[in-house]
């Protein structure tokens, strides 16, 4: 006796619908990066893709950011050209002392503080993805403080 057509199309959508949820089982596992990984992509952002050491990380006499210090603060050596509300200097954010995450990660992601607040320029409100902010606080919690 054969089945209804019905039938056999809700046993192929039900196989499909169980092996993309067994796939996406597989890959959410793989893609949970380790510790290790993590900081290297947060080392990655910070260093390679935002520059946040620019402003952050002190320079030595000869302009080279000091690899010493990196991440541990700096008077910045610029400002605007008309007045307006400014930071002068770069607050250390080696180690995150004194930072709990959950303020980090808010302002890594929404660009403001958990207040509304905004940081003082030249900080630029970032946008990050959660991912992207998690990566640069794991970063930024293995540096050593100042």
């Amino acid at each position: 006796m054969r089945r209804p057509r019905f039938l056999m199309k809700t046993k192929t959508l039900l196989s499909f619908a169980a092996g993309g949820l067994l796939a996406t089982v597989c890959v959410s596992a793989q893609t949970q990066p380790s510790s290790a990984e993590l900081i290297e992509r947060g080392r990655h952002l910070v260093q390679d893709v935002v520059g946040c050491g620019d402003c952050h990380t002190p320079r030595l006499p000869d302009g080279q950011l000091d690899p010493a210090k990196v991440m541990q603060g700096a008077v910045l050596g610029f400002k605007p050209l008309v007045e307006m509300p400014w930071n002068p200097a770069a607050p250390s954010v080696a180690g995150l002392v004194g930072r709990d995450d959950p303020t980090v990660l808010h302002v890594l992601t929404k660009g403001v503080r958990p207040d509304g607040s905004m940081p003082l320029p030249p900080m630029p409100g970032f946008r990050m993805s959660d991912d992207e902010a998690k990566a640069v606080i794991a970063y930024l919690r293995s540096l050593p403080s100042s």
